[in-house]
């Protein structure tokens, strides 16, 4: 899907369009990706045997992790059709939400351990969607 997307999202001038589209397959697609994440891992512990215990409450969190994470280079690729200008910035957003994460992982993993670690990459996630689509908005209206 990214190798095909952002070829076809660069020769667009439809950015606009290939955003709401976009935002309506992320809406639609979600869960199933949320479910399919959260399966997966759940296999996986089960693969690892009895040495590994799974904690849903935590298998709930990375699966929400790993499901707003996928969603970032969809917007990236529009982002950076842009031209040189969406490339800056998306290089931008991916220092901050770096920064972001290092920050509340120091704040948070020493209280909250493995959660607090994934709380921070839900954050900063959220942040770079947020922030990103915010701009490209922006950008495009």
């Amino acid at each position: 899907f990214y190798e095909v997307f952002m070829p076809m999202a660069s020769r667009s001038g439809e950015i606009k369009t290939l955003f709401s589209q976009s935002i309506i397959f992320i809406k639609k697609a979600g869960i199933f990706i949320f479910v399919g994440n959260f399966l997966l891992m759940w296999l996986l512990f089960k693969l690892y045997g009895n040495g590994f215990f799974f904690d849903y409450r935590l298998g709930i969190l990375i699966a929400i992790s790993a499901t707003i994470y996928s969603f970032n280079p969809i917007l990236a690729s529009l982002i950076q059709s842009l031209g040189i200008s969406g490339i800056r910035f998306g290089a931008f957003v991916a220092f901050i939400s770096a920064l972001l994460n290092v920050g509340f992982n120091f704040l948070l993993i020493p209280r909250f351990g493995l959660f607090g670690a994934v709380i921070a990459t839900i954050i900063a996630s959220l942040w770079a969607i947020s922030f990103a689509s915010w701009w490209l908005l922006r950008i495009i209206r």
